[in-house]
């Protein structure tokens, strides 16, 4: 069952998850949601936020509702539901729960001592050895954007550059530049993944796209440079095409794609500020 609330009708024999935090945070909802059920004993229904949408098709959940987080008070839904239960809303995020700050304070300060994922298993209350679900498929390439790629160059000579990030100190803007010039010089057109225009890198084109339009063209296009953010989390199955950036130790420390999925193949780079 998916589609828009209104006034959401809240089923007793179902676990309301709300997806309150990034695009990263519900992939791994979704990688977990099984695991979820089985714990629970019934079934998880996702609350999530229009633009999350197309991660469940990547997963075939059909359990979702998307609903409108505008007038939201997390720490009030947080308060009225503390653990998951039966036919009630229960914040699928420690952000959303005071109780659980001195758990959040070290992801959200990046400055913990223990990564991402062991800690989100640890929330959800789940096993420690519990084992990530991957997607089963990819966004489609819409023929409009394909049409808009084609016009600046072939896919396969497209880089996407993604530099935004919601919690990840900014990477300099002379890398973004300097490798703009370099990816030129080897017949790669890079593309800016911004939410304005007057963002876009310099020696890119701006290619204004919705979360889901970036995460298809990733998987089709030469490669990928992203600045550590859910996008990458959507796209870590591109192994070596995808190049993530993360602007300190501690973020590379926590997040790093590789541990967090098993994998050796991904691109991770250091870009400290204070080298530039």
């Amino acid at each position: 069952m998916s589609g828009h609330a209104g006034a959401l009708r809240l089923d007793r024999g179902k676990f309301y998850y709300l997806c309150s935090a990034g695009v990263g945070d519900t992939m791994l909802l979704c990688g977990f949601y099984d695991a979820l059920e089985r714990k629970l004993g019934g079934t998880v229904h996702l609350l999530i936020k229009g633009s999350h949408e197309f991660l469940m098709g990547m997963y075939g959940i059909r359990e979702y509702t998307v609903v409108d987080f505008s007038r939201l008070d997390l720490h009030a839904a947080g308060s009225s539901c503390k653990k998951p239960e039966g036919g009630r809303v229960y914040v699928a995020h420690p952000h959303g729960h005071r109780e659980m700050e001195a758990f959040f304070a070290p992801i959200r300060d990046q400055n913990a001592t223990f990564r991402f994922k062991p800690w989100f298993i640890e929330f959800l209350r789940l096993p420690p050895d519990t084992s990530f679900r991957p997607p089963d498929r990819i966004p489609e390439l819409g023929a409009k954007l394909k049409e808009r790629c084609e016009r600046i160059a072939p896919l396969e000579q497209i880089a996407v550059f993604s530099p935004e990030a919601t919690s990840m100190a900014a990477i300099p803007m002379i890398f973004w530049r300097e490798l703009a010039v370099q990816l030129q010089d080897q017949g790669i057109h890079a593309v800016s993944n911004v939410m304005r225009p007057e963002n876009c890198i310099p020696g890119t084109s701006y290619l204004p796209m919705s979360a889901a339009e970036a995460v298809a063209l990733g998987y089709r296009c030469e490669s990928v440079y992203s600045i550590r953010s859910g996008y990458c989390d959507a796209l870590y199955l591109l192994g070596s095409r995808l190049h993530v950036l993360y602007p300190s130790h501690s973020s590379l420390y926590i997040y790093s794609l590789n541990e967090m999925f098993g994998r050796k193949d991904i691109d991770e780079k250091l870009v400290l500020q204070d080298l530039f």
